[in-house]
């Protein structure tokens, strides 16, 4: 029958013997849509997935606004992956760290060795709690959540510092969830920080944010200490020399780290760019000759697209197009990805009812928003992330 297969082109024409061996890094959005490309792709006598997570379960740091403000909201914002691959025959996760990459192999932090054909690394970057998970093991990571519903709920001002979507969002969730308390919001700039957004996006959803009585202080830059948020009463002053008085003071000011370490160590770190991004060709493949087999997209990695969630899908389609061709000996040039640049698609979410939205221009902008509301609102994607991980809803 591969002769069919290779006449229609239902499958890659992969040559006879054991199936090679696929191993992704990281289970975050990029990684697992990685892999749910590679299963479309090949068939299980084709490859074999290997998929390496430090975490029990993905997190669902979108979601992370809300659990500041809801208690009951914060377990569900963890999917475990036990349910990615439905036999051992197509994939396996392996809990663990990788602690060296070799050229055909990775060495776990147990001392295990993962041998590979091909290696995708999709480790994501870092983010300060409570918007990033540093624990491993679910239990603790929900523990501490819930301390930050806590001090969220005791506190009579909250000020958020930082003006783009985390902090919007953030602000949103604590005046819906909390309506007494005072709510301010502090950024640098002239405007909110939406990035390559129109000026009637930033316009509409600032007019929101005062419909919602939520405070934005403009070209204000916050005095810190230190680079985390600050619990218990306490005068937060600018550089100018305002004062804000607050009860608890909320980082979203972007300090998000690649999860770079462990290229890091090869070749001196040369395959890192100034901001610890792994350096890679437009086919996705790390930017090194000996590593023609090893590719990386998604946060981790310097593809010049926006760190977001549709860029990240385009990517792994690219990565599993490459693969399939290297696998097959194809001569044809690799797929390339070209990001977009110029502008950027966009929901805010602004508590559970409402979201500002800037999609695509052919909808009026009430229908976009409403669009929005119903995509994300709701619950900020977490019966999409079980949905994605085939686990049915909670």
């Amino acid at each position: 029958m591969s002769f069919l297969f290779n006449l229609f082109g239902s499958a890659p024409a992969v040559p006879e013997g054991p199936p090679k061996q696929v191993v992704v890094i990281g289970g975050s959005f990029a990684g697992l849509s990685a892999i749910e490309e590679l299963k479309a792709a090949f068939g299980a006598a084709q490859i074999h997935i290997t998929l390496i997570e430090a975490h029990e379960a993905r997190y669902n740091n979108v979601g992370s606004p809300r659990a500041l403000v809801s208690a009951s909201f914060v377990d569900g914002l963890f999917v475990p992956y036990t349910h990615i691959f439905a036999t051992p025959a197509i994939g396996t996760v392996v809990h663990g760290t990788v602690a060296r990459l070799h050229e055909r192999h990775v060495t776990l932090a147990n001392g295990t060795d993962v041998p590979f054909d091909y290696l995708i690394v999709t480790t994501g970057a870092q983010y300060p709690e409570p918007y990033g998970n540093p624990h491993a093991h679910t239990a603790e990571a929900v523990a501490e959540l819930k301390q930050w519903e806590g001090r969220v709920r005791a506190a009579n001002k909250v000020v958020v510092v930082g003006g783009g979507v985390v902090g919007i969002e953030v602000a949103a969730e604590v005046r819906e969830a909390f309506p007494d308390k005072t709510v301010t919001i502090v950024s640098s700039g002239p405007g909110l920080n939406l990035g390559k957004t129109s000026a009637a996006f930033a316009a509409r959803l600032a007019a929101k944010l005062e419909k919602m009585q939520i405070n934005v202080i403009y070209n204000e830059k916050a005095v810190l200490d230190t680079k985390t948020h600050k619990i218990g009463p306490h005068t937060l002053t600018t550089e100018s020399g305002l004062k804000i008085e607050s009860d608890l003071t909320l980082l979203a000011i972007g300090t998000s780290v690649p999860n770079s370490q462990l290229v890091a160590e090869i070749k001196g770190g040369s395959l890192l760019n100034d901001r610890k991004e792994i350096k890679v060709l437009p086919t996705l493949q790390v930017a090194d000759a000996d590593f023609p087999h090893v590719f990386s997209f998604g946060d981790v990695a310097a593809t010049g697209a926006f760190k977001m969630v549709m860029p990240a899908k385009a990517q792994a389609s690219i990565v599993v197009k490459n693969i399939k061709a290297l696998m097959t000996g194809s001569t044809a040039p690799l797929a390339v990805f070209t990001p977009v640049t110029d502008k950027q698609m966009m929901v805010v979410s602004l508590g559970s009812k409402d979201a500002a939205s800037e999609l695509t221009p052919i909808l009026p902008t009430f229908a976009l928003d409403y669009l929005g509301t119903y995509i994300k609102s709701g619950d900020l994607f977490t019966s999409k992330m079980r949905k994605d991980q085939h686990l049915p809803s909670a």
